[in-house]
């Protein structure tokens, strides 16, 4: 007694079909992926600095807006030191910048 299994043609031709468009996908992934990989940090850059200068903007319009002020303009300064390193030396960030 043999143990085999039955092929039916029609559900091989489907299951390899499959098979193609998911190594299409899967080739369109890998080549889009560096792309990303070079847009990403712009556009995080970009939101941060958004929402540091939307925080600013509340701190002036509640009334309290020296400390939060500080604490925000403090921020862009630190990421500005740590993000932009010198050719001569590297920056080292100061005793109010957290690593």
């Amino acid at each position: 007694m043999s143990y085999g299994y039955s092929t039916d043609p029609e559900v091989d031709r489907s299951t390899n079909r499959v098979m193609a468009w998911g190594v299409v996908l899967l080739a369109l992934m890998v080549l889009v992926f560096p792309l990303y990989l070079k847009v990403e940090p712009s556009n995080r850059e970009e939101s941060r600095d958004e929402n540091l200068d939307s925080l600013a903007t509340e701190g002036r319009r509640s009334g309290s807006s020296t400390a939060r002020h500080v604490t925000v303009m403090q921020a862009r300064a630190c990421r500005r030191l740590l993000s932009t390193p010198s050719s001569s030396s590297p920056r080292r960030p100061t005793s109010r910048c957290s690593t």
